[in-house]
């Protein structure tokens, strides 16, 4: 891979809940994250999240704005395994139904109990939820993410 792949994340809101999928075709299989997809070459951001999110989870939702851009890297072994460039994007929705996809299942979390997912959630998500969602810390970031054992660890997320 000679750069970053270009990708958004959706931070889904309806009232006090995120939604999140439990991904099953990518580096963070049975983990749950963020909805996700690749921008596509001439699509902006809002474009591509609106189009990830009807396509995977049937929902419609508003765009409120970016809330960060993360520079991510996975490595296993010292090994460059993958490297994203995330923009993080807060979306409103008023609908609570969804449909699954073929990328995983979705479900609805209550915001105020994040913090007891943290095990089963995709590291570096669990970080933008806390943080920047939650906690209002918007900028742009820099990830580490570590594979061993199929297990992930979050070596590094700090503003920049």
């Amino acid at each position: 891979m000679n750069h970053p792949l270009p990708v958004v994340l959706g931070a889904v809101i309806n009232n006090n809940n995120i939604l999140l999928i439990r991904k099953n075709k990518s580096l963070f299989t049975d983990l749950w994250g963020l909805p996700s997809g690749k921008i596509t070459r001439g699509e902006h951001i809002d474009q591509t999240i609106f189009k990830k999110i009807g396509e995977k989870a049937g929902l419609d939702v508003k765009y409120d704005g970016l809330l960060g851009v993360v520079s991510e890297t996975i490595s296993e072994s010292d090994t460059l395994l993958d490297h994203f460039l995330m923009f993080l994007c807060r979306l409103t929705t008023k609908e609570l139904g969804y449909k699954d996809s073929a990328e995983g299942k979705f479900r609805w979390f209550d915001l105020k109990d994040i913090e007891n997912y943290k095990s089963i959630m995709i590291p570096s998500d669990f970080e933008m939820i806390k943080r920047v969602v939650l906690g209002g810390e918007s900028g742009n970031y820099i990830s580490l993410v570590d594979k061993s054992n199929n297990i992930y660890v979050l070596k590094k997320f700090e503003k920049v």
